[in-house]
């Protein structure tokens, strides 16, 4: 990534003169250059970095003869003094691969659990995905086409995002509900009264480019149809509807959507969200949900957990769906 770049994304987190900015990478050592770069860009800022690096191959090693005492409480009180927390995925964050015993795993994940939940108590925490092959294989993308595509998503105007999106939610707020028509005869209705609306525009997840609602678990209503459809691991589903009866998907016209979404965990088919893509340098679906979520022109509902914007339901996980539609709203 360009020097200038990663200068224009640090802006866009909020980076700050005299903040101390933790600098949280997830890659090799042979990948570090680049959590080096970003380091010289928030200095370049007027703050101070901290580099913290999350290697599989180190952590493997560590791990397999890390004693229980290791990585107490003590440990994790160092990381209570940062302003701002940035997470850089060189590659999937947090899977450390095979190899280690029971116990040597019970050690990672308890260390995993605490490190989390002293870092996301900063007062700002972002996660970006470094353009790499690593990160393209996730996604099963052309590793070319990713590291375009998540480049361009990344050199956008965030200051037109935020103004963009803050125009739109004073719009919105006098709203109750939206009703989506897809397809040709498919209708979905959303209630989401005295549920805030929230705008992502380079504070959290990166790349940005949304406005999204927590619903009301039990109101939202319909069918909703997509041209194509990306779910998860699932290879890409053509002309699929979704019926949706008290806030739940309870049936697909595509068996094996249908089939996914009967082994989902207890309130894993609520609708927890609906959202709003933002950003113009994205240009297609592909697959790639942080990518195709932020689009502008595009909607998204998604299911699952919501307790951390503003609904009440908790689930494993939270999955988007993500399509086109004609909104009017109520």
């Amino acid at each position: 990534m360009e020097k200038k770049l990663i200068k224009k994304l640090l802006k866009a987190t909020g980076v700050k003169e005299g903040e101390l900015i933790l600098l949280h990478f997830w890659g090799e050592d042979k990948d570090k250059q680049i959590l080096h770069d970003f380091a010289t860009q928030v200095a370049a800022l007027g703050a101070t970095p901290f580099e913290v690096t999350q290697s599989r191959t180190v952590n493997r090693e560590l791990f397999s003869g890390a004693k229980d005492c290791c990585f107490n409480e003590r440990y994790f009180q160092i990381f209570k003094e940062f302003d701002a927390v940035i997470d850089l995925f060189a590659y999937q964050p947090v899977v450390i691969g095979s190899g280690l015993s029971e116990q040597a795993m019970q050690n990672y994940r308890r260390y995993m659990s605490g490190l989390f939940g002293t870092l996301m108590k900063a007062k700002r925490f972002t996660q970006l995905r470094i353009p790499t092959e690593e990160n393209a294989k996730e996604f099963n993308m052309v590793p070319q086409v990713f590291i375009e595509q998540m480049t361009n998503a990344y050199d956008v105007d965030y200051d037109n995002i935020r103004l963009h999106g803050e125009e739109k939610i004073e719009q919105l707020k006098k709203t109750k509900k939206a009703i989506l028509y897809t397809g040709e005869k498919e209708i979905l209705t959303l209630e989401y009264e005295n549920r805030d609306w929230h705008i992502d525009a380079g504070d959290g997840d990166l790349p940005c480019g949304e406005i999204y609602i927590a619903p009301l678990e039990d109101k939202t209503e319909g069918t909703m149809y997509f041209e194509i459809l990306y779910l998860d691991d699932l290879p890409a589903c053509e002309q699929v509807t979704l019926t949706i009866k008290e806030g739940k998907i309870v049936d697909s016209s595509h068996d094996m959507i249908k089939n996914y979404l009967m082994e989902l965990p207890e309130n894993g088919c609520v609708v927890c969200e609906f959202g709003i893509g933002l950003n113009p340098k994205i240009k297609g679906l592909t697959g790639c949900t942080v990518l195709d979520e932020k689009m502008e022109g595009t909607v998204h509902i998604a299911i699952g957990a919501n307790h951390m914007f503003g609904g009440v339901n908790e689930a494993p996980m939270h999955i988007d769906l993500v399509g086109v539609a004609t909104i009017d709203y109520e």
